[in-house]
């Protein structure tokens, strides 16, 4: 694997963890949010409210009352075995009488779930506490990335092979895969043929000849390709493609793919020219199996990166429904009034608990 590979999955890594980590501290910070949003007074009380599945005896008045006096836990009864710790504080400042405390809902923000999610594939579900989802999504995603980092570095391999198989000198002197090879054969197969048009009949002898070799060799194709433009295949048809510049990607795709390039290699057969190009080289066969194989992982590579963005849109809208699950499973509302007479403090509560 390459520098730049590692570095990548060292990358892809160390922001998994970072934000693994972000969304267990915003979970935190959502569970304690009850103390920060409440503004301080002069006099405040702060008392906890747990609920447990111990039975309360005494009425709830009297207990909060105990409980503001006495800075005690508050027991309420309900049929659950969690435990829900709530601080909130109270403050007996009022401008209105009738004014109340609400105490805030520990709830997940969807937006957030989903803004982790996006970012990490089951980031979303740990901040909604759906831990065997989020977990999924998040193996999916390792796993996702090192099957496409691998693809990828092997099909780049590949290229690499196929290329060096091509330009490998062989025994003329010449590349495995030659444009001056290539050039003679068409000179000789056209040579005795009417192109139809003055310029590339011209050509076609030139490209035979040591200057028109020399020139071939020093990468100008231009009086090549004024042949190709022209040429025909023994049914009549013409080249459906010229021969791009030397070592361009396009160029090593053609010469293992169009049976009209099979002349340029060093052991094509020279009995078997013909305008039909009908006849491939060992060499050319090998050469298009290494290059079909090469294009094959990277075509896998690709497939692969888009079923990594598919996993983050499908763990974003899971992380929406994995919050609006936990907070619907349970709610919690509870309101402290002043009574405009007496001045004590009236509870009034709300539980939900949801399975």
């Amino acid at each position: 694997m390459n520098v730049s590979l590692k570095l990548i999955s060292f990358i892809v890594v160390f922001l998994s963890w970072a934000i693994f980590a972000s969304a267990i501290a915003g979970a935190k910070e959502t569970s304690e949010e009850f103390a920060n949003d409440f503004p301080k007074s002069a006099i405040p009380y702060k008392t906890h409210f747990f609920v447990d599945a111990q039975p309360a005896n005494d009425s709830f008045e009297e207990m909060l009352n105990f409980s503001i006096e006495k800075s005690q836990p508050l027991a309420l009864s309900a049929s659950t075995n969690s435990r829900f710790l709530m601080n909130a504080t109270l403050d007996t400042l009022f401008d209105d009488p009738y004014d109340a405390v609400t105490l805030p809902k520990g709830r997940r923000s969807p937006i957030l779930a989903a803004a982790l999610s996006a970012i990490l594939p089951g980031a979303g579900e740990f901040y909604a506490e759906s831990y065997v989802r989020g977990a999924i999504f998040l193996a999916v995603e390792i796993v996702g990335w090192v099957v496409y980092i691998n693809k990828l570095n092997d099909g780049h391999q590949a290229e690499h092979d196929f290329v060096n198989y091509a330009n490998t000198i062989s025994d003329d002197g010449k590349r495995r895969w030659d444009a001056r090879r290539y050039a003679q054969g068409l000179s000789k197969l056209y040579s005795d043929t009417d192109l139809g048009n003055d310029a590339a009949n011209n050509s076609v002898a030139f490209i035979g000849t040591d200057d028109g070799l020399t020139q071939i060799e020093a990468g100008d194709y231009s009086q090549l390709n004024l042949v190709e433009q022209y040429a025909t295949f023994s049914n009549g048809s013409t080249f459906s493609h010229v021969l791009p510049s030397y070592g361009e990607q396009q160029y090593y795709e053609l010469i293992g793919k169009y049976s009209t390039y099979t002349i340029g290699w060093y052991d094509f057969d020279a009995t078997y020219l013909s305008k039909s190009f009908s006849y491939k080289s060992s060499s050319f066969l090998e050469y298009a199996a290494m290059r079909g194989d090469a294009n094959g992982l990277l075509k896998d590579a690709s497939t692969v990166l888009s079923l990594i963005v598919l996993n983050h849109a499908l763990s974003i809208a899971d992380a929406v429904l994995a919050t609006s699950a936990y907070n619907d499973r349970f709610s919690t509302n509870m309101e402290v009034r002043c009574h405009p007479v007496t001045g004590e403090f009236i509870p009034y509560a709300c539980i939900q608990f949801g399975f």
